[in-house]
C-alpha cells in the first residue's frame, strides 16, 4: 500500500499529534482528523475566522489494517451506525429510538481491529442530512445523494497508537483566513441549502412542516387535510387510515380539483352553440349577444363568456365502490372520479345514500 500525503488544518502547528487528546464524541470517536485535499485542509485551519496551519504528514500503510467505508464492501448505513454511536441525535419519538438502535445493532463495526478509517466527513451540515434520515424525514437513496451533492468531502481519521507511531511530519503552511475563511463558509452554505432543497423537494415539505411529521413519527407528506370524524377518539397521533374503512358496495362521494383545460371560448367552455360558418354571417364561435346597447346599457352578471377552464373543486356524488384491495391501499370506484393524475382524491360517505 505504501505512503500516503495526509492533511490536517488548524490554528497551531502539530509536529506530535496525540491520540488522548482527540474527542470521544467526533464522527468515528477519538482519533486524529486528517483529509488528503488542500483546500479542505485550509478551510478547516481558517474555520474560527483566524489564521491557522495546514500540517502536513506522511503516514506508512503497509503495516496498518484501515477501514475504507467508500468501498464497495459498505453502504452508507455502515457510516450511521458509526455517527449514531458517536454523535448525540435530537431523537423526538419512539420511532426515531427504534430506527437508532436497529441501524447500531445490524451495521455497526468494530472498531478495534482497525487503526485507520476513511470515510464521509459529517460536520453540522451533513449531521443534519442524519438526524433527518433516523427521524423518517429523509429516505435512504436522498442521504445517498445529498452526501455527493453536498461536496464537504471525506476525511482520514487515525484511530490507534500503531497509525500514529507511523505517521510522520512533514512539515506545515500557512493559511489565510481572507482567502479561506469565506471558502468554508461557502462549502457549509452549500451543504446546508443542498439539504434544505432535499426536505422541501420531497413532497414539498419545508423544514419546520418536517418538524410536525417527525413528532408525530411519519415521514414529510404531500398533502395535509382535517377530516372530523364521529370515532376520532379511536385513533392516535400517527395512526394510519387505509382504505380497508371501507367495504365493497359502499356509496361514496368523490371530491377533487379538476383537470384544468386553461382558457377556452363560449362553446367548449359552456356548451353554446356556434353560428353558420357560410360568409353572410357575421359570428361562427362568437358566444352571441352581450346585451342592449341603449337599454340597460351594461353586461348582466352571470353572462356566459370565454374564460379560464377547470381547476376548480368537483364532487362526484354516489359513486359505487367495485372492491377494496386493503393490502395494496387501493379503492376501485365504479364511475367517473375527479381530478387529473397523482392528484388528491377525497373520497366520503355519500350524503345522497338511498336516494
Amino acid at each position: 500500500m505504501g505512503k500516503i500525503k495526509l492533511l490536517h488544518g488548524s490554528d497551531h502547528i502539530i509536529e506530535k499529534p496525540d491520540l488522548l487528546l482527540g474527542k470521544t464524541n467526533n464522527d468515528y470517536g477519538r482519533g486524529f482528523y486528517c483529509t488528503q485535499e488542500l483546500s479542505m485542509a485550509m478551510e478547516w485551519a481558517c474555520k474560527k475566522n483566524s489564521d491557522g496551519f495546514v500540517n502536513k504528514y506522511v503516514l506508512e500503510q503497509d503495516s496498518l489494517n484501515i477501514l475504507n467505508l467508500l468501498d464497495g464492501k459498505y453502504n452508507i448505513l455502515h457510516w450511521m451506525a458509526l455517527l449514531l454511536k458517536n454523535r448525540t441525535f435530537r431523537l423526538s419519538n419512539e420511532i426515531a429510538i427504534d430506527a437508532r438502535d436497529y441501524i447500531i445493532e445490524n451495521f455497526s463495526i468494530d472498531l478495534k481491529a482497525y487503526d485507520v478509517i476513511i470515510g464521509y466527513r459529517a460536520d453540522d451540515s451533513y449531521f443534519s442530512f442524519a438526524e433527518s434520515f433516523v427521524q423518517n424525514g429523509l429516505p435512504l437513496r436522498s442521504l445517498n445523494e445529498a452526501l455527493h451533492l453536498g461536496r464537504l468531502g471525506t476525511q482520514t481519521v487515525l484511530i490507534s497508537e500503531k497509525s500514529f507511531r507511523n505517521l510522520t511530519f512533514d512539515g506545515a503552511d500557512f493559511a489565510d483566513k481572507t482567502v479561506y475563511y469565506p471558502k468554508f463558509i461557502a462549502r457549509d452554505s452549500n451543504a446546508r441549502e443542498t439539504y434544505r432543497k432535499e426536505i422541501r423537494n420531497r413532497h414539498g415539505v419545508n423544514k419546520a412542516q418536517m418538524g410536525h411529521f417527525a413528532k408525530a413519527g411519519v415521514s414529510g407528506k404531500r398533502f395535509v387535510r382535517e377530516f372530523k370524524f364521529e370515532n376520532a377518539a379511536d385513533y392516535n397521533l400517527g395512526d394510519v387510515i387505509k382504505a380497508d374503512i371501507f367495504a365493497e358496495g359502499d356509496k361514496i362521494d368523490a371530491t377533487a380539483i379538476s383537470k384544468g383545460k386553461g382558457f377556452q371560448g363560449a362553446i367548449k367552455r359552456l356548451g353554446q352553440h356556434r353560428g353558420p360558418m357560410a360568409h353572410g354571417s357575421k359570428f361562427h364561435r362568437h358566444q352571441g349577444s352581450n346585451g342592449a346597447c341603449s337599454s340597460p346599457s351594461r353586461v348582466f352578471k352571470g353572462k356566459g363568456m370565454p374564460g379560464h377552464m377547470g381547476s376548480v373543486q368537483i364532487t362526484t356524488q354516489n359513486l359505487e365502490i367495485v372492491r377494496v384491495d386493503a393490502e395494496n391501499n387501493l379503492l376501485l370506484v365504479k364511475g367517473a372520479v375527479p381530478g387529473a393524475k397523482k392528484c388528491l382524491v377525497t373520497v366520503k360517505e355519500t350524503v345522497k345514500a338511498g336516494k
